[in-house]
């Protein structure tokens, strides 16, 4: 986490994806590391192409109206809840697309 801009946000480095804005209404700290949640539902996958990180489909679970899509990126893992189903199966590449207002920024 990186901060000092003039609009008083910060820069965060996530494993897979750096240089996200994020607001500093968080409550968190100014620097250093910190551990961050990432709502499933700001989680969205698109098809690959661009600049956006890329992962694998590791399993797809229908729960009822929701459809919550396991994505692998490297090391991490990212889940996505979405209300109407992608074409998308296990196996498959997608990008990630994640909206930083759904992140909690918890101190390490």
């Amino acid at each position: 986490l990186r901060s000092g801009h003039s609009d008083d946000a910060a820069l965060l480095a996530l494993p897979f994806q750096e240089n996200i804005r994020i607001g500093r209404a968080l409550d968190r700290p100014s620097s250093g590391p910190v551990l961050v949640a990432i709502r499933p539902h700001s989680v969205k996958l698109e098809p690959v192409g661009g600049s956006l990180p890329q992962g694998v489909v590791e399993a797809v679970h229908h729960t009822g109206d929701i459809i919550e899509y396991q994505v692998r990126i490297g090391e991490s893992s990212v889940r996505s809840f979405v209300l109407n189903p992608l074409a998308i199966s296990p196996g498959d590449r997608v990008a990630v697309r994640l909206d930083p207002a759904g992140f909690v920024v918890l101190s390490e």
